[in-house]
């Protein structure tokens, strides 16, 4: 599974728009897992 070592830092103000965030890990190319947020 791999080492979480990939982040997204946002401000408190964006924190509370937050609607979804995500690892995407069935990727297995690298030791990284894409990651995604949306506002």
């Amino acid at each position: 599974k791999g080492w979480r070592i990939d982040y997204i830092m946002v401000s408190l103000g964006m924190a509370k728009k937050l609607n979804s965030a995500s690892i995407l890990s069935n990727i297995f190319h690298s030791d990284h897992c894409p990651i995604s947020i949306s506002f």
